[in-house]
Parts: C-alpha cells; sequence; structure tokens
C-alpha cells in the first residue's frame, strides 16, 4: 500500500509539471474584467483595442486576429508561430457595441509545449480573412489578390502559461496586450525606392 501511495504521488506531480498553460485570448474580457490600463501604445491608445487606419476602432467579421506564441519570455519575434491546429477569431460585426474586439473561441487556448507556470511570449497578429487564408499572405504585398494588404501586429508581450481551472480567472487574461492599429504594407515599388535611396546614401558615404 505504501509502494502504491508513493507512486501515487509521484506520478501526481510528474502530471503537474507537464500539465499544459492556457491563455484566454479575448481583449474584450481584460477590458470589460476591470484590469488596469495598458501603457500606452504607438498608436497612443491604452486599451487594448484594435484600430483601423483611419483610428476607430476596428470592426467587421472580415477582419480575425490570431495568436502566435514560443516558449520562454522575449522570444524574438521572427521565432513566434501558432499554436498547430490552431484558428483565427473573427472581430465583431460592424453594428456591434464593442467595436476594436474580436470574438474570443469557444475554449481557452492550449500551449502543447509550455506546462503550468512557465512563461512564453505572445503576439496578436490581424488581417483580412475574407481576402487572405494566413497572416503571412496578406503581409506579403506580392500575394495574391493585389491590394493594400493591410495587416497589424501587437507588440510581443511575456504572459505566464495560467492553470485553466485557476480560481482566479484574471490569471489567463493576456494584460501584456497593448492596443496596436492596422496598416497597408508597402508596396513592391516602394521598398524598392527605398533601398535604392539607402544604396545612393550608402555610395555617397564613402566618397566621402
Amino acid at each position: 500500500m505504501k509502494k502504491l501511495a508513493v507512486l501515487a504521488v509521484l506520478f501526481a506531480g510528474v502530471s503537474a509539471a507537464f500539465s499544459q498553460g492556457n491563455v484566454l485570448f479575448d481583449n474584450k474580457a481584460i477590458i470589460n474584467g476591470g484590469a488596469t490600463a495598458a501603457p500606452t501604445a504607438a498608436n497612443g491608445h491604452a486599451d487594448r483595442l484594435v484600430y483601423y487606419t483611419d483610428n476607430t476602432a476596428l470592426k467587421g467579421t472580415n477582419w480575425v486576429a490570431q495568436l502566435y506564441y514560443n516558449t520562454g519570455g522575449n522570444q524574438a519575434e521572427s521565432s513566434l508561430h501558432v499554436i498547430s491546429g490552431d484558428t483565427f477569431s473573427a472581430f465583431r460585426a460592424t453594428t456591434t457595441l464593442s467595436p476594436g474586439t474580436w470574438a474570443p473561441p469557444a475554449a481557452n487556448k492550449v500551449f502543447p509545449d509550455a506546462a503550468i507556470g512557465s512563461t512564453v511570449t505572445l503576439q496578436v497578429r490581424v488581417w483580412d480573412g475574407s481576402l487572405y487564408s494566413t497572416y503571412a499572405s496578406a503581409a506579403d504585398p506580392l500575394s495574391s489578390p493585389a491590394g493594400p494588404h493591410i495587416t497589424g501586429k501587437s507588440v510581443a508581450f511575456n504572459f505566464v502559461a495560467a492553470d485553466p481551472n485557476t480560481s482566479t480567472p484574471s490569471d489567463l487574461w493576456m494584460v501584456g496586450l497593448q492596443s496596436f492599429t492596422v496598416a497597408p504594407a508597402p508596396e513592391p515599388s516602394t521598398i524598392a525606392l527605398g533601398l535604392l535611396g539607402a544604396a545612393s546614401l550608402l555610395v555617397v558615404r564613402r566618397r566621402k
């Protein structure tokens, strides 16, 4: 009996160590829940909302948001990726009373490789899901269909993977999320001109 008890304790410890951390992918919950204001973002807002190019809160179900992550804190943006098999969430309809927010999934998002209590790096990316199936294609000015390729992404932030059964629901909130604004991707011609200008400056400096 003693051996069985010891094995049970060890098994429970191992299970806890590898329990997968969760996050509530919902910026409206943070705001309505009364969390403290986020630091003022580059777009001048501190409300964790997403804004359109004209500085109005984004709305319309064609717009979608998806969570990108990597295990560990302060990870490079280029290393962030979606949870395998994860889908994006649509923003609310144009008639919504909560513009700038997306409709959360039915359940928390689960990190397959991050235990409860471990730190992960998160980022929210937004694009027009009616035109492009992924953020990468939306952000690529050469992808079809041609157009402004409007996208946006939050500043990457650290998050402590939470216990889905926590008695404090706010542990699941992405309080590190800051407001951001979507913008058109640079057109290829603009990129080419920028590179040409940089090359010209380099030549001038070398001659001096």
